[in-house]
């Protein structure tokens, strides 16, 4: 059975392009996840619901058809928050504690 921390850590996977790790705290990596989520701006709200419906484990056809869109325009959505999320400029925002997350991911694609 999924954990709620696995979506979470699947999450800082796509986002740092590192794949089926066994991160040290995955709790840690949930809650500092979440923190990036809540410091998106209020111009990517709707990247943002994409990214938490996601999360809840809705597909892209499900938010799709709850929004009246393609589930191919949903990826473009979600592809754009995880572009602004590694955006160095964007770094900024990042709450302090997700720092750690962004070096471990980085020193792990090494």
């Amino acid at each position: 059975m999924k954990k709620p921390t696995d979506e979470w850590c699947a999450l800082a996977e796509k986002l740092f392009g590192v794949h089926h790790i066994e991160w040290e705290r995955p709790e840690r990596v949930a809650s500092e996840m979440q923190a990036l989520l809540n410091a998106t701006p209020v111009q990517l709200s709707r990247n943002r619901a994409v990214i938490e419906m996601r999360l809840q484990g809705m597909t892209l056809q499900a938010i799709g058809d709850q929004w009246g869109i393609s589930r191919e325009r949903v990826r473009q959505i979600e592809t754009r928050w995880l572009r602004w999320a590694r955006n160095p400029k964007n770094r900024s925002l990042y709450p302090n504690s997700c720092e750690q997350v962004v070096r471990y991911a980085t020193k792990l694609k090494q």
